[in-house]
């Protein structure tokens, strides 16, 4: 049956999409929330996490603004932080593949065909 198989995959495609929100309650990351300036939410899923952990959480957003606070902690823009994650790269160890005309010719075509 030929029918049968795309059939299938996407009534399963609909029930795990179905599922994804009404069984499994995933919340968002708290870090992602601290990150966003949204405190309040991250702390709400933490205390969501502990609940169904069975266990509890007494962090305050009081508490969590007194220690970034004082933590001194000053978030990088966008460009810092692409200066920061490129200024450890290094590129010894490709520049012997253009050295020559020739070996950056034969260096060039290789990774274009590849």
């Amino acid at each position: 049956m030929t029918g049968f198989d795309p059939l299938f995959s996407g009534c399963m495609t609909m029930l795990m999409f179905f599922l994804r929100f009404v069984v499994f309650d995933l919340q968002e990351s708290p870090k992602y929330l601290v990150a966003k300036g949204r405190d309040e939410d991250a702390i709400n899923v933490l205390k969501h996490i502990a609940k169904r952990n069975g266990k509890t959480i007494t962090l305050t957003l009081e508490q969590l603004t007194a220690i970034e606070e004082s933590s001194g902690f000053v978030p990088k823009t966008p460009l810092q932080v692409v200066k920061s994650a490129f200024s450890t790269i290094s590129l010894s160890h490709i520049r012997p593949l253009f050295s020559s005309r020739k070996l950056a010719l034969n260096s060039t075509l290789i990774i274009l065909c590849w």
